[in-house]
This record gives C-alpha cells, structure tokens and sequence, in this order.
C-alpha cells in the first residue's frame, strides 16, 4: 500500500531481506565450522596428534599402537569412574534404606500415639 504513495518503498525492505539472509548463512557456516573444530579437537585426543595424510604414510604400526595405548587408558580411567559411581550408589541406597526405616519406625511411632490418645481413660 505504501508504493502507491512511495514507489522506492521497496529497496530498504529488499535490502533488509537481503542482509538478514546474508547474516543467517554466516551464523549456519559459522556452526559447521564450530562443529568440525571440535571434532578435530577430539580426534587430537584420541590419537594425540591430528589427523593427515602424512601421518598415515609414516610408520603406520607405530600410530596404531600409541592409539591403543590411549584407548586403553581412557578405558581404564573409565573403568575407575564407573566403580566410583557404583560405590556412590550403594552408598546412596543404603542412606536411602536407612531413611525409610527411620520414617517407618517413626510412623508406627506416631500411629501408635495417636491410637493411644484416642482410647477412652
């Protein structure tokens, strides 16, 4: 309605489009390049190095066996936290039992005082 009192009126609604679609594709780039860098990041620590072309090339037994290597030690260290978590748990469950058998004795407790309140003397 306003281009019949304006007829420019459309350029700034077309260069705001514009840079809005411009600013959207830099902000989708701009993830994929997050995601790549982190999971560039984490293939450093597996391996300990990045991965290239020329890593494969050299000493490829050597590459493999310091990659076991750290495997096994971040299977190890997982092993140590999942024993740590399981003794938190029983831990936790045998607080947890503990809780409820105080909260059981001490509702028998009250009911029992409560029966006694209400007997006729």
């Amino acid at each position: 309605e306003i281009m019949v009192y304006k007829y420019w009126a459309w350029a700034p609604f077309c260069t705001f489009v514009f840079i809005s679609g411009f600013i959207v594709v830099n902000l989708l780039i701009a993830v994929i390049c997050d995601a790549v860098y982190e999971l560039n990041d984490f293939a450093e620590a597996i391996t300990g190095q990045l991965p290239s072309d020329d890593d494969k090339s050299t000493d490829e037994e050597g590459g493999k066996f310091a990659q076991r290597k750290i495997l096994q030690e971040s299977v190890f260290e997982l092993t140590d936290q999942v024993q740590k978590l399981i003794g938190d748990q029983k831990t936790t469950l045998e607080a947890l039992n503990h809780l409820t058998n105080e909260l059981v004795e001490y509702d028998d407790d009250f009911r029992q005082k409560e029966t006694d309140s209400s007997l006729p003397d």
